[in-house]
């Protein structure tokens, strides 16, 4: 299995483009958040999105490979990445901007997308809650 784990050291976009062109996309998407890329490259899991709707990867793939595959891969899919009855349910709501935003890979690279994902509202154990999103 292969996870993306973005981080501040770990994702390039001519690496990961030469990969998704070759039929290689990653199992999982995930940030590897930590205090040296939160305030870039990362940022956060919809830039981190982002970057692979950029590089080709459907909205459905991102999606899925970034919430119920994982969630699949743990043992978890019965109650995570799922909005099945009786299920912890847990829920981002993304905003898809369109127009043009600098994204950046670990090595200082900077491409233009034309779609930028932003969380606007999350729930949580039932409880809605607004978010700020993080624009860079």
């Amino acid at each position: 299995l292969f996870d993306v784990g973005h981080g501040g050291g770990s994702f390039t976009f001519a690496t990961a483009r030469a990969a998704i062109d070759q039929g290689f996309i990653p199992d999982t998407i995930s940030t590897d958040l930590h205090t040296y890329s939160i305030a870039g490259p990362v940022f956060d899991m919809p830039t981190t999105m982002s970057k692979f709707l950029h590089l080709g990867m459907s909205l459905e793939q991102v999606i899925a490979h970034s919430s119920w595959i994982p969630a699949k891969i743990l043992g978890l899919e019965e109650d995570l990445g799922t909005l099945k009855p009786g299920t912890q349910a847990d829920v981002t709501l993304l905003r898809m901007n369109r127009g043009t935003f600098p994204l950046y890979d670990c090595v200082g690279q900077m491409e233009e997308a034309s779609r930028l994902l932003l969380s606007v509202h999350t729930i949580k154990h039932g409880h809605l809650s607004t978010i700020g999103p993080t624009v860079q």
